[in-house]
């Protein structure tokens, strides 16, 4: 099949293909109300929908104050650095494992929640605590989100004692959201040019039902979380081979073209601060992605009115709505011209975090 085309390049079994295929259709069936909620008529509605979460400078009218859960987060701060923000479900939780304890490893108050710096110091005791508090949530199943460990550490940051990487400590990636604390990741946009017309056409990868976040949701080419220990280009270039075997030969020519900030928010999820840096690739027509790892059900080489006819469809996960938006916006297909809601697009994809940022070295 021609790279051109808009079949679904997968697995080579065909029963295995038809398996996956069943499992999307239950899919659609079975997530229709929460797919149905991110149906959108602008790019701009659904813009709004992925950078939901409303921070302290924001305007909140008299609606969002029905939902005290959403809204009355409690910030979580070493010394004056803000580390995550945590939901009123969180911080009762986690009351109750203080108190537990012989010494209380959190100073909890109403409008702040630190570690007890008198006896939890340092990167490695932060990450003790934290683990040991992690521990004991997933044997309670305290939290839905937990039955998502995966076993990979990401680092949060905010220590300017720790030099240079400035990290305050690190937790199980299918904690984050509890925290609040921001998640980096790389994602990469994988796009060929017709050779007879020069038409950009972008590959989309379906993302694996088996997935504990947005399950067959559409996705970019490649993408994943910075682990602890690695850099944004090193996890580009991992997950290139790991999700679609483009080796590393053809991954290095990846261009860095800038990053997305974020805070998306779901109720059975938690808190999704994010920033996102983002790579382009452009490919020739005869580099084919293939899934490998099973993160990936299968790619699709899509003209884009077709991808914007599935970003309005509500078909993917949300914060890749935003990276693709971007992506039409730097290679002039959205403009001032045919998009009404250009200016407000373009001033808002760089959300502005009160998060430390990370520092690579290399």
């Amino acid at each position: 099949m021609s790279s051109f085309g808009h079949g679904c390049q997968g697995h080579g079994n065909t029963g295995h293909q038809t398996r996956l295929q069943f499992a999307a259709s239950l899919l659609i069936i079975n997530y229709t109300r929460s797919i149905t909620m991110l149906i959108a008529r602008t790019f701009l509605e659904l813009f709004d929908q992925a950078n939901n979460f409303p921070f302290p400078d924001q305007h909140l009218t008299a609606d969002d104050f029905r939902d005290p859960e959403t809204y009355c987060t409690v910030p979580f701060k070493l010394g004056d650095q803000l580390l995550g923000v945590l939901l009123p479900s969180t911080v009762a939780k986690l009351k109750e494992y203080n108190a537990r304890q012989q010494l209380n490893p959190f100073l909890i108050g109403e409008d702040v929640i630190r570690f007890d710096e008198r006896h939890v110091k340092g990167v490695e005791e932060r990450t003790a605590v934290v683990r040991r508090l992690l521990e004991v949530w997933r044997e309670e199943r305290a939290f839905k989100c937990l039955a998502g460990w995966r076993d990979e550490l990401y680092p949060v940051y905010g220590d300017p004692n720790n030099q240079p990487s400035t990290v305050a400590f690190v937790l199980e990636r299918a904690a984050a959201p509890l925290f609040g604390v921001v998640q980096f990741g790389s994602q990469l946009n994988g796009y060929v040019r017709d050779p007879v017309t020069g038409e950009i056409k972008m590959w989309i990868g379906r993302r694996a039902m088996t997935k504990h976040v947005f399950p067959g949701r559409l996705d970019t080419l490649v993408g994943g979380g910075i682990p602890y220990g690695q850099t944004p280009y090193e996890t580009m270039v991992r997950e290139c081979a790991e999700e679609a075997n483009i080796p590393e030969s053809l991954a290095k020519h990846a261009k860095a073209v800038g990053v997305i900030t974020f805070v998306y928010h779901t109720d059975m999820l938690g808190i999704f601060p994010e920033t996102l840096y983002i790579y382009d690739l452009e490919l020739s027509a005869n580099v084919i992605p293939v899934p490998v790892d099973g993160e990936v059900e299968c790619f699709y080489c899509w003209g884009m009115d077709e991808v914007k006819k599935h970003i309005l469809a509500g078909e993917f996960y949300p914060g890749i709505t935003l990276v693709i938006i971007d992506f039409l916006i730097r290679h002039g297909l959205l403009t001032a011209e045919n998009e009404p809601d250009y200016v407000a697009l373009c001033s808002r994809l760089r959300r502005k975090l009160d998060y430390a940022p990370p520092r690579y070295v290399i």
